[in-house]
C-alpha cells in the first residue's frame, strides 16, 4: 500500500512539473510573438538574393454560366507596387520560384475594404510570424497584416522547399479564403524534377479546385456579413458553383474544358489544388496515378491508385503515363457537376493527351 502512495505522489509531481513548463513555454512564445509583431517590417533576407513578387488584392465581378454576377476577391501580378497592370484572378497566379534560388518576398497591395495578409501553410515566414489578435484574445491573423488602402507596401519573406503549396490570406480565413484569395506556388528540385529522388517529368498540368457561395459573396460585397448582420458566419455554407482553374465546366459559350496534358508514353505530373471547404475524390478516368507527395512533402513511398482524398486547402502531386492517346475525363468521384440548379457543369476537365 505504501508503494500505491509513493508511485502516485510521483506521478503528481511529475504532472504538476510538465504544468508548469508548458507555462512556461507558452509564456515564453507569447512575449517572442508580441516581439515579432513589432519588428516585422525591418525583416531581411540577409545575404541571399530573393525572387521579388507583387500581388495586388481586389474585388472583381465574374459572370457564372447561369448568368449570375458574383464578386470575387482575387489577385493579381503586378510589375511594381502600385503599377494596376496585372489581370486579377482566382485563383491567384500561379508562382514559380526558380530552381536553386528558394528565397521569395511578395510585396502586397492591398485594394480591399479590410486588412488581409499572405501565408504559405507548411512554409513560415522568415524571422517568424506575427499573429494578430482581437480585443478578446481570438485569432484574426495568422501573421502581419497589410492595411487596406496601403501606400506602401507590405512584405511577406519565405524560404521554400520544393513542392507544390498553396498561398492565401492569412486574415478572417474563413471570409477571405472563401471569397477567393489564394493561389499556387511550385517550386522544383531541379529541371523538371519536382523532388529529389524522384524521376523527371516531360510534361506537367495543373488542376485547381475551388467552389463559390453565391449568397456568402453577395453577403460580403453588401457589407451584409458580420455581428449583427444578415449573415453572421461561413457555418450555413452551401457552395453552387464548382470551378476547375477558375472556371465551372459548361456546354455553351465555346468554353474549352481541355487541359494539355502531353504525349503518350511520357511521364506527366499533375499537381492538385483544393480550396474549397469539402474534401474531393478526384478521379482520373482510365489512368492510374502514381502518387509522390502532399503539401510539398514527399511520401516515403509512392502510391499507385485510381482516385485521390483531397481535403480542405490541400495540395498533391502524382504522376500519370498513358499509353493510348485521347482525352480522360477528371472529375470529382463526389460529383459537384451542377452550376447551381442547371446540369452538365462544376468539376470536370478533359485531360488530352497527343500522340
Amino acid at each position: 500500500m505504501n508503494n500505491l502512495f509513493e508511485h502516485q505522489s510521483v506521478r503528481r509531481v511529475l504532472a504538476l512539473t510538465l504544468v508548469l513548463f508548458f507555462a512556461a513555454v507558452t509564456t515564453s512564445e507569447a512575449a517572442t510573438f508580441r516581439a515579432q509583431k513589432r519588428r516585422f517590417k525591418r525583416i531581411t533576407l540577409t545575404n541571399a538574393v530573393a525572387t521579388e513578387i507583387y500581388l495586388r488584392a481586389q474585388a472583381f465581378n465574374k459572370t457564372m454560366p447561369d448568368g449570375r454576377v458574383v464578386q470575387m476577391w482575387g489577385f493579381a501580378q503586378d510589375s511594381s507596387f502600385g503599377a494596376l497592370d496585372g489581370t486579377l484572378s482566382s485563383p491567384g497566379p500561379l508562382l514559380t520560384v526558380p530552381v536553386g534560388n528558394p528565397n521569395i518576398v511578395i510585396h502586397l497591395d492591398n485594394n480591399l475594404p479590410e486588412p488581409i495578409s499572405i501565408v504559405i501553410p507548411g512554409i513560415p515566414e522568415v524571422g517568424g510570424m506575427a499573429p494578430v489578435r482581437n480585443g478578446d484574445g481570438r485569432m484574426r491573423s495568422f501573421t502581419h497584416e497589410t492595411p487596406a488602402g496601403n501606400t506602401t507596401a507590405s512584405n511577406y519573406v519565405f524560404t521554400l522547399k520544393p513542392g507544390t503549396y498553396l498561398y492565401q490570406s492569412g486574415t478572417h480565413q474563413q471570409v477571405q479564403v472563401q471569397m477567393g484569395l489564394y493561389g499556387g506556388v511550385i517550386m522544383n528540385s531541379a529541371a523538371n524534377v519536382a523532388y529529389q529522388g524522384t524521376q523527371a517529368y516531360d510534361s506537367q498540368v495543373t488542376v485547381f479546385f475551388s467552389e463559390v457561395d453565391p449568397d456568402l459573396h453577395d453577403a460580403v460585397a453588401a457589407n451584409n456579413y458580420g455581428p449583427g448582420k444578415a449573415v453572421t458566419s461561413t457555418i450555413d455554407y452551401h457552395p453552387r458553383y464548382f470551378l476547375i482553374n477558375g472556371e465551372p465546366f459548361r456546354t455553351t459559350g465555346g468554353f474549352d474544358a481541355n487541359l494539355a496534358a502531353g504525349a503518350t508514353n511520357s511521364r506527366i505530373l499533375v499537381r492538385f489544388f483544393n480550396t474549397g471547404l469539402r474534401t474531393l475524390a478526384p478521379v482520373t478516368q482510365g489512368l492510374y496515378m502514381t502518387v509522390l507527395a502532399e503539401d510539398g512533402n514527399l511520401y516515403p513511398f509512392p502510391k499507385e491508385q485510381y482516385g485521390l482524398l483531397l481535403p480542405a486547402m490541400k495540395t498533391m502531386d502524382a504522376f500519370i503515363q498513358p499509353t493510348a492517346a485521347g482525352s480522360y475525363p477528371i472529375y470529382d468521384r463526389r460529383l459537384s457537376l451542377t452550376n447551381s440548379t442547371t446540369p452538365n457543369g462544376g468539376y470536370l476537365r478533359y485531360l488530352v493527351v497527343n500522340p
